[in-house]
């Protein structure tokens, strides 16, 4: 009877082993995913700002953004983005804004993208202005999954070919 007991207790033990084993909460993250759907809330970025269109804008921030513009202090937070983006909005059209990435690093829950960006605008009965940029932006995974980004810092650049 001892022995039937100590095959029935590694049984149970084994099968306790599969099952944390094959816990579904235990997932690798798919690190690919992330930098693809973090490359897709920047096309969308880059759509809206073109459009004017700060709903679709302000959706891809978190609440508690922090924008840092060169040269001025930072902006913290969706209001005072919307103060800083509608002026723009108001004296410029926006052409061409392309934001390709040069590096996505996802770490958890947190993400850092580097980039440059090519922005050209026209003042309102004004000639087209070529702008060269770079810069960082640092996302964070919400609770439904979903990319937003957290902090944004960026200067000029010199033109790329």
């Amino acid at each position: 009877m001892m022995r039937k007991l100590t095959v029935s207790n590694c049984a149970i033990a084994a099968a306790m082993l599969l099952l944390i084993g094959c816990e579904t909460d235990r997932r690798e993250p798919d690190i690919n995913a992330d930098a693809a759907a973090i490359r897709t809330v920047i096309e969308h970025v880059a759509e809206a700002w073109k459009a004017g269109d700060w709903n679709t804008l302000a959706g891809f921030y978190t609440d508690d953004t922090i924008w840092m513009p060169p040269g001025e202090a930072p902006l913290r937070g969706k209001d005072a983005l919307r103060a800083w983006v509608e002026p723009i909005w108001n004296d410029y059209t926006v052409v061409e804004l392309s934001m390709p990435s040069e590096e996505i690093v996802v770490i958890d829950d947190w993400a850092y993208e580097r980039h440059f960006e090519i922005l050209e605008i026209y003042e309102v009965g004004g000639e087209p202005t070529r702008y060269y940029l770079k810069g960082v932006r640092i996302f964070r995974r919400g609770e439904d999954g979903s990319w937003k980004i957290a902090r944004y810092i960026w200067n000029g650049d010199v033109p790329r070919d």
